[in-house]
């Protein structure tokens, strides 16, 4: 059993890892090529959650299992940095793609509205 959900929890890391994090990279650096960066961005990330939700079963249970001893929790940036980099490359580069193009567009704004 024991051995069982360390096995999930790898492969749990690994989809995390390997598919949302290279996915997610992949699209902001999509985004970026785009009229509206902002926009594409924030469709992406909305694919990406869904992407997230349709996860196999198994690595579902993963999350839900009583079991909390065996599986590591993330609770600090730093865990996650070393556990799932992939993931927080990709997520953080997609959020500051879709943030930095409305930074922009409510610095323009701000600059009509102050002149």
């Amino acid at each position: 059993m024991r051995n069982n959900i360390k096995k999930l929890d790898a492969n749990y890391k690994l989809f995390l890892n390997h598919i949302i994090g290279i996915a997610t990279f992949s699209l902001a650096v999509g985004c970026l090529g785009t009229e509206n960066p902002g926009f594409y961005a924030l469709i992406s990330l909305v694919f990406i959650l869904a992407l997230l939700r349709s996860a196999p079963d198994e690595l579902k249970e993963v999350k839900s299992r009583q079991e909390e001893k065996l599986i590591k929790k993330t609770s600090s940036i730093k865990e996650i940095w070393y556990n799932y980099p992939g993931y927080f490359l990709g997520i953080s580069f997609l959020v500051i793609v879709m943030l930095a193009h409305w930074s922009e567009m409510w610095l323009k704004f701000w600059e009509m509205w102050v002149k």
